[in-house]
């Protein structure tokens, strides 16, 4: 499984809203609430063994966007 697929995975699951795209904003979810975000978070960490800072994924975020932070973290 590639890392926007992952990532779509766990959004999926966390926001519990499986109509989400790559390109919607992370607000857009229907679940959407600041503890989802911090839980978004919390499961991508754990799933690519990095750390995010607070102010690194944001609910205005993408995606997509979320994707080029990781792949930031995963291979500097």
């Amino acid at each position: 499984m590639d890392i926007m697929e992952q990532i779509m995975t766990i959004a999926k699951d966390t926001f519990r809203d499986e109509g989400l795209q790559p390109t919607f904003k992370i607000e857009s979810a229907r679940a959407f609430d600041s503890m989802g975000l911090v839980q978004f978070t919390i499961e991508l960490e754990s799933y690519f063994k990095v750390k995010i800072g607070d102010d690194e994924v944001i609910g205005s975020m993408t995606f997509e966007e979320v994707r080029e932070v990781l792949q930031k973290k995963i291979n500097p």
